[in-house]
């Protein structure tokens, strides 16, 4: 049993490389407060993708995909920002960060996403909002989702409020998108 493992050393923006190597496929930044989206990206089996983002405006931080807006999203979360309580919910994006109160603050979203063509897209994402400045303790979110398209690998993946709608995020506001068949 010998050998390394490098998992940063997976990741590879350039795209070459053996099979199983992570290749960047989509990086926006915003300058100035905006859409917070992807283009169109190369469809991948499996895809990393990481947000930090903050609203102009407090409601829930919601991410969706190839710009769909139907129910065809499942979610259930867990969130323990001083006490726990467990969300579930049907609806038009996955909800990862339910509480409005605090929303205007930045929060880092990583998301593991399966992309099979042929069933449905299951995601992991796991949430931390600053909460705040100074000692007060970031609050944090877990979430299982999936989008139930069972034809269709995601190749964008856009950021929005708690209707899966483009909201403005705030200045410095970020997505990037890693794939590996």
């Amino acid at each position: 049993m010998g050998g390394n493992c490098n998992i940063m050393g997976a990741f590879n923006s350039s795209g070459a490389g053996g099979g199983g190597d992570w290749t960047l496929l989509d990086s926006t930044v915003l300058s100035s407060s905006g859409n917070l989206q992807t283009g169109t990206f190369a469809a991948k089996n499996s895809l990393y993708c990481q947000i930090y983002a903050a609203q102009t405006t407090t409601t829930n931080q919601t991410v969706k995909v190839n710009n769909n807006n139907s129910a065809l999203y499942n979610w259930r979360g867990q969130a323990n920002n001083g006490t726990q309580s467990a969300r579930s919910a049907v609806s038009n994006g996955i909800i990862y960060l339910y509480d409005t109160s605090t929303s205007k603050h930045f929060a880092l979203a990583q998301m593991f996403i399966s992309n099979d063509a042929d069933s449905k897209k299951l995601f992991v994402i796991n949430t931390t909002e600053s909460n705040g400045i100074g000692n007060t303790v970031p609050n944090q979110e877990f979430c299982f989702g999936s989008f139930n398209d069972t034809t269709n690998q995601i190749t964008s993946i856009q950021w929005g409020d708690d209707s899966a709608s483009l909201t403005n995020a705030k200045a410095g506001s970020y997505i990037i998108v890693y794939g590996s068949d």
